[in-house]
């Protein structure tokens, strides 16, 4: 079943996934897939995220509820790391970006076909600048990230919590100073030459967040994510969106506006 109020994207997905040999129903009007699907009990369900009526992870919810095992895959060019992990949680397949990669949803398709389990289907959930505190590492989403500099005079401001720096003046923008390291509630640790300031921009704000060391840009697939155990680290978990693990390494998913609002 493919489903997108956009009859334009539909008949583009539908004319690229034709030649794969795939039968599929389409609908543009989300209760009326819903209600098809608890007839019809299809293999597999595309949506888009912004729908009128019912939006994606709805629709997601909905058809779940019908069958606890419906594969379902989300669409969307507005996801951000909050819905990416809604969708995750609430059962989706994947969550892929708009325009949606025909490649990839063929290879889902492949995979389901050959019965792999939907938590063994990798799919590209993010790109994250990783980076450390301590021993620990963390990361936070690229596109958040404006840029990376090194760490040079902050002025100081009074009456303000314990944890912000002050005030750098970037290139004729004054920008807030957060030290990450405070703020998660870590021990003080003595400046070095790999410390550096990373500018972020939540929403409409830009501000500078002091690390250890900036580490790399690291793909996120959905197979590498877990759930924040309470217990895992010393910090809040409202300041946590995801735990990845690859390989040996913990790396603590944050979440920014939790950071930077609460």
């Amino acid at each position: 079943m493919l489903l997108d109020d956009d009859e334009a994207c539909l008949g583009g997905l539908v004319t690229a996934l034709k030649p794969a040999g795939y039968q599929w129903e389409q609908f543009t009007d989300p209760e009326q897939a819903v209600a098809a699907y608890a007839v019809q009990r299809h293999d597999l369900v595309i949506t888009d995220l912004k729908m009128p009526g019912m939006n994606g992870l709805q629709v997601l919810q909905a058809i779940r509820l019908i069958n606890p095992t419906a594969k379902v895959i989300i669409c969307s060019g507005y996801g951000d790391a909050k819905t990416v992990t809604q969708a995750l949680d609430y059962g989706a397949c994947a969550f892929l970006d708009k325009p949606v990669d025909i490649v990839k949803v063929l290879q889902i398709c492949g995979d389901l076909e050959k019965g792999i389990p939907k938590g063994e289907i990798k799919v590209k959930i993010a790109q994250i600048v990783t980076f450390s505190l301590g021993n620990e590492e963390y990361g936070i989403e690229i596109s958040q990230v404006k840029e990376i500099i090194r760490v040079f005079p902050i002025t100081m401001i009074p009456q303000t919590p314990h944890y912000v720096r002050g005030l750098l003046n970037l290139r004729g923008n004054v920008i807030p100073v957060v030290d990450l390291s405070r703020r998660l509630g870590l021990p003080d640790r003595e400046e070095g030459k790999e410390n550096r300031i990373i500018v972020v921009m939540v929403e409409d704000d830009v501000a500078g967040l002091v690390v250890d060391a900036v580490s790399e840009v690291m793909t996120v697939t959905d197979n590498l994510l877990q759930e924040a155990p309470v217990m895992v680290t010393s910090i809040g978990e409202k300041f946590i969106a995801k735990i990845i693990k690859t390989g040996d390494r913990l790396i603590i998913w944050l979440k920014l506006a939790g950071l930077l609002y609460n």
